[in-house]
């Protein structure tokens, strides 16, 4: 594996060890609720040894819906969110839409936060 996706499963095993719902670095293997990692922006961290800052989209996906579906999602939220205060560290998280790449006929999108998680690797 590459220091990217190592990476990426790395941060998906520390959600999956604490989270009651499904992790997965696929985005072909989403059911909601449930956290998705997708793969990291990377920039150079400024050292000689060659090292990259990854920026990783974490997505914390509910279900389709109305309101209703608010609360679910927030407790999803609260749970990843714990587990990225004690690292790697999250500077956001933004409520977004997230539309499945397994249901093409699926029209409503689904709430989601996109939490943004910066680390070295």
């Amino acid at each position: 594996m590459s220091r990217v996706t190592d990476a990426m499963e790395r941060l998906a095993d520390r959600i999956r060890a604490q989270v009651d719902r499904p992790v997965t670095t696929d985005p072909r293997n989403v059911v909601a609720p449930c956290v998705l990692i997708a793969p990291p922006q990377l920039t150079p961290d400024g050292v000689q040894c060659g090292g990259y800052k990854a920026k990783h989209q974490v997505l914390v996906i509910g279900l389709p819906g109305a309101r209703a579906e608010l609360d679910p999602l927030a407790e999803l939220l609260d749970q990843v969110l714990t587990v990225l205060d004690d690292g790697p560290g999250w500077t956001l998280a933004e409520l977004v839409s997230y539309e499945p790449l397994s249901d093409p006929s699926h029209i409503e999108p689904s709430m989601a936060y996109q939490v943004t998680v910066e680390e070295y690797v």
